[in-house]
């Protein structure tokens, strides 16, 4: 008999909510088991398919990284302290 694990348990597991995986279960991303009382269950070889996916990233984006900048005014932005925040991003990433 496989392994089943709850919803929050399986959340927990994949590094996510428990609403995105409600919402797995509606888009059928992931397969999920209903209990007779309603709950949802997940296998421990779905738990382990969507890990694996989640590694399996292309190669070109496996050493990206994102960088977000903002400033809090117009005059901020029109000082240039946008352009230099980004320079420094992008030297730390």
């Amino acid at each position: 008999m496989p392994h089943l694990f709850s919803i929050g348990k399986a959340a927990k597991l994949l590094g996510v909510s428990i609403k995105t995986v409600r919402d797995w279960d509606k888009k059928g991303f992931i397969e999920v088991i209903s209990t007779p009382g309603g709950h949802r269950r997940i296998e421990e070889n779905e738990i382990n398919r969507l890990l694996n996916k989640r590694n399996e990233s292309p190669k070109d984006h496996k050493d990206s990284a994102y960088i977000y900048c903002r400033v809090s005014t117009k005059k901020q932005a029109d000082n240039g302290n946008l352009e230099r925040q980004e320079e420094r991003l992008i030297a730390y990433a």
